[in-house]
């Protein structure tokens, strides 16, 4: 049942590459998960139980331990076939989908506004009405400059301090960002906070807390500005008067 399966895989994606044979429709770089995976799936497959039991009439040529490593090795291929080939979904396909009116400002005014118009109902809370004006607004300002990723379109905006004439511009694309597209931004986020703060004090926080803490760390160039001058001194007399912590949240 598992061969029917994975040769239905293979079938497609050549089916796939015949639909979209150019470059610009589907990369051919993606077709390395299903090469890799193929490798992998002989390699598991050319081991038997016995071998690897070491209970089988002849050892091989690999032996007991050699037979095991092979098993092992065709598993962290197949593994990481999985892994890029998830990468691969989320990164070229599912985010793109979501986030093209950013990741793409050569597209017609039409399609700019309807892009943004889908992007403020994926944002409700950050993005108003007034986005998909403000986008085509946003590509008149960064054209004939050698301005060609989000991230240089965001320092654009924050050296020129046309902030207040971009309000949804730039919330946009902090959100386009800060998106978390692997495994390994959510692995760091819990990693800062197992560096900043003891077991204890993690333990007992609650969700609002910490929700607050993400939202200084991806406004940190705000927080930077801020004077927290008063808020010390009157944490530090409610320490002095023995008030109990808790009261600043009322």
């Amino acid at each position: 049942m598992h061969i029917v399966i994975f040769f239905t895989g293979w079938w497609i994606m050549i089916d796939a590459a015949v639909v979209y044979p150019s470059q610009e429709q589907l990369n051919h770089a993606f077709h390395t998960c299903g090469v890799f995976s193929t490798i992998a799936f002989f390699m598991i497959n050319a081991v038997s139980n016995g071998q690897v039991r070491g209970d089988s009439y002849g050892e091989g040529c690999l032996g007991r331990i050699g037979a095991r490593i092979w098993l092992f090795v065709g598993f962290m291929i197949m593994f990481g076939s999985l892994i890029a080939s998830m990468w691969i979904l989320f990164g070229a396909y599912v985010v793109p989908s979501k986030t093209a009116v950013i990741s793409d400002m050569n597209m017609s005014k039409y399609d700019i506004k309807n892009k943004a118009a889908a992007f403020v109902q994926t944002y409700p809370a950050d993005l108003d009405e007034y986005f998909p004006s403000e986008m085509l607004q946003f590509t008149k300002f960064v054209s004939g400059k050698d301005k060609r990723t989000a991230f240089d379109h965001l320092q654009l905006i924050l050296n020129s301090q046309v902030i207040s004439k971009f309000p949804n511009v730039t919330p946009a694309l902090r959100i386009y960002l800060s998106l978390m597209c692997t495994k390994c931004s959510g692995v760091r986020s819990f990693i800062l906070l197992h560096v900043t703060f003891t077991n204890e004090l993690r333990a007992t926080m609650n969700q609002d807390r910490l929700k607050s803490l993400a939202i200084m760390s991806t406004k940190c160039d705000i927080v930077r500005k801020l004077d927290f001058t008063d808020i010390f001194r009157v944490f530090a007399q409610m320490k002095q008067c023995g008030v109990v912590v808790r009261a600043l949240d009322s």
